[in-house]
């Protein structure tokens, strides 16, 4: 079996981790907020963010093509978790790309509000 120094580098590419400088200092993400946070009056209200206005558009735009349907039926039809889909509608999760994707199949809807992430949109309606 060939060695990391046969590689032809002269080095032995299986070095220690370099100890941290600081171990006891963690660097510490802020939680994204939801995107219900984000809008007043969710999913109806102004969203204080472009993304968050996406993501308002498709939980309209699915409530839409549901067209009446229970989440669970609609879960079956489309491969979604009820419950992941519940908490797209109520702004509880960010939707993604999968989950628009199977919609958009199983609803046979256009889900992504194109565009309207954009600061020029136009893509932007209460609908």
């Amino acid at each position: 079996m060939p060695r990391a120094t046969d590689a032809g580098l002269g080095t032995d590419l299986r070095r220690k981790a370099e100890p941290r400088p600081y171990p006891d200092l963690m660097v510490r993400k802020e939680p994204t907020p939801k995107p219900a946070e984000l809008v007043n009056d969710w999913p109806h209200g102004d969203a204080v963010d472009p993304l968050a206005e996406v993501a308002r558009l498709v939980a309209l735009r699915v409530t839409e093509a549901m067209d009446g349907r229970s989440l669970r039926s609609v879960g079956q039809l489309t491969s979604v978790d009820f419950t992941a889909l519940s908490d797209l509608l109520n702004g509880r999760s960010w939707p993604s790309a999968l989950t628009i994707a199977r919609l958009e199949r199983g609803l046979d809807a256009d889900l992504w509000p194109v565009g309207a992430a954009r600061a020029d949109s136009t893509a932007r309606t209460t609908e």
